[in-house]
């Protein structure tokens, strides 16, 4: 049966497929149950399957962000979230993909995404990590709300103005302090 040869895919994306006999072309094959023979070579499923790392997942993330495609690298972002959530580096994922939603003034989706991250096992293990994003949590409610009140909810983060993010910065540390006097 084919396999992938995945440490031939340095220079490419596509699978490398050889079989385990290395016959230099694929023979069709005949069904026998339709006595009809197919001109498509039967391949294993899973060897058509491209074992992306995390690092194959986060490299398309980053060059589709550089590229200007925001939606297919959160769909990167996410699918290295959904496969890799026990990783180490997952928090750092939530990170990236919370502040490609905030610069594109999807404060909810960040929100949504940092709560997710509490549930993360790295996250659930680090009592600093787990803090911090907390502290992100409340910082992004913060401005979502300010943003609402001024009805500039569509304004991605790098465009708020002075006036405003000093009024977020303002009503973050009431919060701040509310918090901390409840504990």
């Amino acid at each position: 049966q084919p396999t992938v040869d995945a440490s031939a895919q340095v220079e490419s994306s596509q699978p490398i497929i050889e079989t385990s006999a290395q016959v230099e072309t694929l023979q069709p094959t005949v069904d026998a149950s339709a006595q009809v023979e197919s001109s498509q070579p039967i391949i294993d499923a899973s060897a058509q399957e491209e074992v992306e790392t995390l690092d194959d997942i986060l490299d398309k993330a980053y060059d589709a962000r550089e590229k200007g495609r925001v939606w297919q690298a959160i769909e990167f972002y996410r699918k290295a979230l959904e496969r890799y959530r026990t990783d180490e580096y997952a928090p750092f994922v939530a990170i990236d993909l919370g502040n490609l939603y905030k610069e594109h003034a999807l404060y909810s989706k960040a929100i949504k995404i940092y709560e997710e991250a509490l549930t993360l096992p790295e996250v659930k293990r680090n009592i600093s990590v787990k803090k911090e994003f907390v502290r992100n949590l409340e910082y992004l409610r913060v401005v979502r709300d300010i943003l609402l009140k001024h009805r500039a909810l569509s304004t991605p983060f790098g465009k708020i103005s002075n006036e405003i993010l000093q009024e977020i910065d303002v009503e973050f540390q009431a919060t701040r302090i509310y918090s901390a006097q409840k504990r």
